[in-house]
């Protein structure tokens, strides 16, 4: 969803800039949620199967 950035003199009605506003809340909403979502993965156990995929890696190679 792309947001236009318009003057305030460029909008035809309080109706277009009540539409816009709403659709800049609506992404802005939407990006928060993402980033809630990234913040609550569980990197721990990211990093700990990366490290132990990198020792197996390390294992075959030596």
């Amino acid at each position: 969803m792309q947001v236009t950035k318009l003057a305030p003199n460029e909008y035809r009605s309080l109706r277009d800039l009540g539409l816009h506003l709403a659709v800049f809340l609506r992404a802005r909403e939407v990006s928060l949620r993402a980033d809630d979502v990234w913040k609550d993965l569980p990197w721990k156990q990211f990093h700990n199967q990366v490290f132990r995929l990198q020792r197996c890696i390390f294992k075959a190679h030596a």
